[in-house]
């Protein structure tokens, strides 16, 4: 038997609790099937834009293509669902389980995912551009596919997303447009993040501990506070960027763009900066204790009250450098030589 065209949430129930899972292809727009139990059922291509899901088990769900836009979705359980290429636009997934949840190239704009579970779902291709995934859980998240990584490019946007205190240790996040994205307090720890976007991206007291900016655009980036103990920032492009107050002990930052960095009161001990530009830095009450600057371009950068001690300096620029009240004890000067 052929289903209506337009059905109410009553007779989609009846038909569920008689075997049915079949929906696909149904115009549902507004249906309310808030705390009901649908686990396996087939909504693909079918229209719920409005619809109201809320608190409901849709396990092993499958709704490919569909239209969720401005959906009620809180507490829902998504767990194994297949989203991929759904609409979401603008929905309400505050606290969902989306635990291995597929949304490979879903349309996440604007969508809230508010301290929802995200461990071990698949975004790649998602567009999350403006999206708020605040407090949300991205353990064993996927951004990158195995077959996108090492051959051609995400096509994941998260432009202006909100990731404020989101959980993405350890994942793959190479080459992803995260401009102007809040990730605030964020943990990034040991996240690759290898040629990323982050260009305006608000990324202070944000724990990157370990992780691999290298080749990252960090340009006019906010890191005010942030832990980046230990990073690879080689070849990363952060000028213009604000540091002040960031850890980077022992970040390597070989050949690193830094020209008008603000690093006000931040730790540099031991961080290895050979060949690294900080033309106009701002190095004032900074610590750079052993920091190895050799052959870097400190022209116009001002260490004012800096410390220095036992520094690497072989070979660097520096020309009108300000040096007033700096700590030189054991620092070995541009030509190799000690004060």
């Amino acid at each position: 038997n052929e289903l209506m065209v337009k059905m109410d949430a009553r007779e989609l129930l009846n038909r569920y609790t008689k075997g049915d899972k079949n929906f696909s292809n149904q115009t549902l727009v507004g249906i309310d099937l808030s705390g009901t139990d649908l686990i396996g059922i087939n909504l693909s291509h079918s229209n719920l834009e409005g619809s109201n899901l809320a608190f409901a088990f849709f396990n092993e769900a499958n709704f490919t293509r569909c239209n969720l836009v401005r959906a009620k979705l809180s507490g829902i359980n998504l767990s194994q669902a297949n989203l991929r290429f759904a609409n979401l636009h603008d929905s309400d997934f505050h606290g969902a389980i989306l635990h291995r949840t597929n949304l490979v190239d879903a349309n996440l704009t604007l969508a809230s995912l508010l301290d929802s579970n995200l461990m071990e779902a698949n975004l790649s291709g998602a567009d999350l551009s403006g999206a708020d995934l605040s407090g949300v859980c991205l353990l064993g998240a996927i951004f990158i596919s195995s077959e996108q990584r090492g051959s051609r490019k995400s096509s994941t946007k998260l432009k202006r997303t909100n990731l404020r205190r989101a959980d993405l240790e350890s994942l793959y996040l190479d080459e992803l447009d995260f401009t102007q994205a809040n990730l605030t307090e964020a943990n990034l720890v040991r996240a690759t993040l290898t040629k990323s976007i982050l260009q305006g991206a608000d990324l202070s007291e944000a724990n990157l501990f370990n992780a691999d900016l290298s080749k990252a655009n960090l340009k006019g980036a906010n890191l005010r506070g942030a832990n980046l103990i230990r990073a690879n920032l080689e070849r990363a492009d952060l000028s213009g960027a604000d540091l002040r107050g960031a850890y980077l002990n022992e970040a390597k930052m070989f050949e690193a763009n830094l020209d008008n960095v603000n690093l006000s009161q931040a730790n540099l001990q031991q961080a290895r900066m050979i060949r690294a530009s900080f033309k106009h830095a701002n190095f004032s009450n900074g610590n750079l204790t052993e920091a190895n600057l050799r052959q870097a371009d400190l022209a116009r950068a001002n260490l004012t009250n800096a410390n220095l001690h036992n520094a690497d300096l072989t070979g660097a620029d520096l020309n009108s450098t300000n040096w007033t009240n700096v700590n030189l004890e054991g620092v070995i000067l541009p030509d190799g030589m000690t004060p």
